[in-house]
């Protein structure tokens, strides 16, 4: 009786194994058809530039152009990288408001902090030129926000 018991619950448990493991191939199928069909009806290409097929005859599959370059330092100026900036709690605070401003889209407040680095009021008296890159300045906030909030201030 209790063996037969046994093997009862045994096969139950199987027909629950197996049809989680229908609703789960349900679920994937139905999703890869979504995917294929496309939001709305509508494929991605459509939608999204970046998956559109657009052969201009320009072959640098997305390089910017040279007239999106920020980087030609004024001549007479030394080129410094992000890591040489003398950072002061006013900096950080200027950097924290424009990734507010940006919604913290690091392209974006790369190239604001690099216009407000090199701007008249900062560099006048140095001959200096920044050049700031959004990676760098996505570690550089990343170290901020440790030095902030994970290492305790001293007393």
């Amino acid at each position: 009786m209790l063996k037969e018991h046994m093997e009862e619950e045994t096969q139950l448990a199987r027909e629950k194994e197996l049809e989680k493991e229908k609703a789960y191939k349900r679920m994937c199928y139905w999703e890869n058809t979504e995917r294929e069909a496309g939001v709305g009806g509508k494929k991605a290409a459509s939608v999204i530039p970046a998956a559109q097929n657009n052969d201009s005859g320009n072959s640098s599959g997305g390089a910017v152009s040279g007239t999106d370059s920020e980087s030609d330092a004024p001549t007479g100026k030394v080129i410094k990288d992000l890591f040489q900036v003398k950072w002061a709690p006013k900096l950080e605070s200027e950097l924290e408001n424009m990734l507010v401003r940006n919604v913290f889209d690091f392209v974006a407040t790369s190239k604001e902090f690099q216009r407000y680095l090199n701007s008249n009021e900062l560099s006048n008296a140095s001959n200096d030129f920044y050049q700031i890159d959004s990676k760098m300045l996505q570690q550089k906030w990343t170290d901020i926000e440790i030095r902030k909030h994970m290492i305790p201030a001293s007393p």
